[in-house]
C-alpha cells in the first residue's frame, strides 16, 4: 500500500520506519493539520504527531524518521467493537468473535476505534494495554475517563466583630485570673464594619470523554445578614453599624441595639461593663464591678460597692446603694436613687434622693430630696446652686455638712489641687535626675579634654532632661499664679438651702465659705441663705 503522506511529501517506508523529508517550500505550503488529516482519512492508527511535528518545523530538507513502520486501521473491527459512553466515562466491549476474523488486538488499533466512537478525551492506554495482554474479550471495561467539573466556591461571610464572646478570664501580670473584665457583649460604633461578604466563584468547567466542555456549577450565593440599625454597602460586600450600640445574633441576622439590656444582676458571668450607648440594668450591681458609658445608665436593683460612671448621662439607681465606702456613682446630666449609704456620688446636674443620704460624700448642681420623710443624715453634702430637703440631720444629732459653693470657684481650686499634685511628681522626677547630672559633670571636669565623646553625650541627655522638667515645673507655677489671681471670692451667693421640714440639732451649713451656721435646735420649714455676709433663715 503506497504510504498516504507521498501525496505531500518525499517519503521513504525503511524496516525501521517511516522517513520524511520537509523542505522550507513544503514548510511554507502546508500545515501540521493537513498532515494529520491525511494520516487520519488513511486510517493509520500509531502515527507520532510530535515526531511529525518536529520534523516539519526543522524543516531541514532531509530523510528523517518520524515513527515505526504505518499500521492501517482494519474497519472490519467496527463490527466487533462497541462502547457505551456518559459524559464522564466510556466503556468498550470487544467481541470474541473477532478473533475468528483473525484481527489482531492492538493498542493503537483500540485507540482509534475509540476515536471514531468519538471518545477523544480521557483515554486509559494503560488500561488498553492490560486488555490486550490479558485478551480480555467480551468484558465491559471502562477505557476513558472525563475531567469532572469543579464546583464553585460558595459565598461566605466574616464577622469581623465578637457577637458571642467567650467566658475566660483576663490573666493580670500577677498569674490572677481576673473574672471581672468578662465581656459577655460587643459593643460597636457608627461606621463600623460588622461582616464581609466574600461572593460565590465560578466553577471550573470539566471536559467529557468526547472531548465537549461540561458545564460547571457556580458556588452558592450567600446574603449579608442585615439586621437593624446595619446596612450593606452598594456592592454588597460589607456590612456596618448605622449607630453605636451593642451587636447581637437574631434570627441569623446581625442586629445593633441603641440600648444594653442587661436582663439580671452584673457580676462575674457579666464582668465590667464599658459601653457608649444606654444601659439597662434589670437586676444588681455586685461588689467590685465597674459600669462604664457615655450614655444613661438605669439599673432596677441595687449598686453595692461599684462604681457606675455615665460620662455624659445620667444615672438613674432604682433599689438605691449600700456603698461601704467603696461605691461611687458619677452622672453628668443627673444622678437619681432612691437612698444610698456611705458612698461618693457626683453630678454636674441635679441629685434626686428619695429616701436617704446616709453617710454619703455628694457634689451636685442642684439637691433634691422632698419626699415624706427623706433625710440627708451624715456625711457632706456640696451644691453649687441650690438644695431642696424635707430633713436635714436626724434626731441623734448626726453631724451633718451641707455647703453651697460657687462652682466656678470650686473649679478652679480642683485645678489648682491638680497642678499641685503634677508639680510634686515633677519634683520627685528631678530630685535623681539632679543628682546625675552632678556626678556626670563632676566626672567630665575630672576628665577634661580627654573626655570620651560618649561621656559627653551621655551628660547632654541629663541637661536636656532636667531641662526640660524645669520648663514644665515653671509653666506649672505660671498656672497657679493665674488660679490664684482669680480665686479671691465668690462671684455667684445667690444660692439656697431650702429645709421643707426639720433641721437637726448637729447640721452644719457652709454658705460659699463666706458664712457658718450650726444648728442648735429644731428647725423647720427654713430657706437659708447669704444676705450681707451671713447666713440668714427665712420663714
Amino acid at each position: 500500500m503506497d504510504n498516504p503522506l507521498a501525496r505531500l511529501l518525499d517519503v521513504e517506508d525503511r524496516s525501521d520506519g517511516v522517513y520524511i523529508k520537509v523542505t522550507k517550500v513544503d514548510k511554507e505550503g502546508l500545515s501540521i493539520e493537513s498532515i494529520r488529516k491525511c494520516l487520519d482519512d488513511a486510517y493509520i492508527i500509531n502515527y507520532n504527531l510530535e515526531a511529525i511535528n518536529e520534523v516539519f518545523m526543522r524543516a531541514r530538507g532531509v530523510l528523517e524518521r518520524i515513527g515505526a513502520p504505518f499500521e492501517y486501521y482494519n474497519s472490519k473491527f467496527d463490527g466487533y467493537f462497541t462502547v457505551s459512553t456518559t459524559p464522564l466515562k466510556a466503556t468498550m466491549n470487544i467481541s470474541s468473535e473477532s478473533i475468528i476474523a483473525e484481527i489482531k488486538l492492538t493498542v493503537p488499533l483500540i485507540v482509534h476505534a475509540l476515536k471514531r466512537k468519538g471518545v477523544v478525551f480521557g483515554i486509559r492506554e494503560d488500561i488498553i494495554k492490560q486488555a490486550v495482554l490479558n485478551s480480555a474479550y467480551d468484558t465491559d471495561i471502562v477505557v476513558a475517563e472525563g475531567q469532572p467539573p469543579e464546583k464553585g466556591v460558595d459565598a461566605f461571610i466574616d464577622i469581623e466583630i465578637k457577637i458571642n464572646p467567650d467566658s475566660t478570664p483576663a490573666i493580670d501580670q500577677n498569674g490572677r485570673c481576673d473574672y471581672r473584665n468578662i465581656q459577655s457583649f460587643s459593643a460597636v460604633k457608627t461606621g463600623q464594619v460588622l461582616a464581609r461578604r466574600t461572593p460565590p466563584c465560578e466553577g471550573k468547567p470539566g471536559i467529557s470523554v468526547a472531548g465537549k466542555p461540561i458545564e460547571s456549577e457556580k458556588g452558592v450565593d450567600v446574603s449579608l445578614p442585615c439586621g437593624r440599625n446595619t446596612k450593606a454597602s452598594e456592592d454588597n460586600l460589607t456590612l456596618t453599624s448605622q449607630n453605636d450600640g451593642i451587636v447581637f445574633m437574631q434570627n441569623n441576622l446581625i442586629h445593633v441595639g441603641e440600648l444594653l439590656n442587661i436582663p439580671g444582676d452584673v457580676n462575674f458571668a457579666v464582668g465590667n461593663i464599658k459601653y457608649s450607648g444606654d444601659i439597662m440594668i434589670r437586676g444588681n450591681v455586685r461588689p467590685g464591678f465597674t459600669i462604664e458609658t457615655e450614655g444613661d445608665i438605669e439599673i432596677v436593683g441595687e449598686v453595692e460597692s461599684a462604681k457606675i460612671i455615665s460620662r455624659k448621662g445620667n444615672v438613674t439607681i432604682g433599689k438605691g446603694v449600700i456603698g461601704k465606702g467603696e461605691a461611687e456613682i458619677f452622672g453628668e446630666q443627673s444622678v437619681t436613687v432612691n437612698f444610698a449609704q456611705e458612698c461618693k456620688i457626683k453630678t454636674e446636674g441635679t441629685l434626686t434622693v428619695d429616701k436617704y443620704l446616709l453617710n454619703c460624700d455628694a457634689i451636685c448642681d442642684h439637691f433634691e430630696s422632698d419626699k415624706p420623710n427623706s433625710s440627708v443624715i451624715g456625711g457632706n453634702l456640696i451644691v453649687y446652686k441650690h438644695a431642696d430637703a424635707m430633713n436635714l440631720g436626724n434626731e441623734k444629732n448626726v453631724e451633718t455638712n451641707v455647703s453651697l459653693v460657687d462652682k466656678n470657684r470650686t473649679k478652679l481650686l480642683e485645678k489648682m489641687q491638680e497642678l499641685e499634685e503634677l508639680k510634686k511628681k515633677i519634683s520627685q522626677q528631678l530630685e535623681p535626675i539632679s543628682r546625675q547630672l552632678k556626678t556626670k559633670t563632676a566626672m567630665l571636669k575630672r576628665m577634661g579634654a580627654n573626655a570620651p565623646q560618649k561621656a559627653r553625650e551621655e551628660v547632654k541627655k541629663w541637661v536636656e532632661s532636667y531641662n526640660n522638667l524645669n520648663m514644665k515645673a515653671k509653666y506649672i507655677t505660671k498656672k497657679e499664679e493665674e488660679i490664684k489671681a482669680k480665686i479671691i471670692s465668690p462671684t455667684n451667693t445667690q444660692g439656697y438651702i431650702k429645709v421643707k421640714k426639720t433641721a437637726y440639732p448637729g447640721v452644719l451649713l457652709d454658705l460659699y465659705g463666706i458664712s457658718h451656721k450650726k444648728i442648735q435646735g429644731k428647725m423647720t420649714s427654713k430657706i437659708f441663705r447669704i444676705v450681707e455676709g451671713s447666713i440668714q433663715a427665712e420663714g
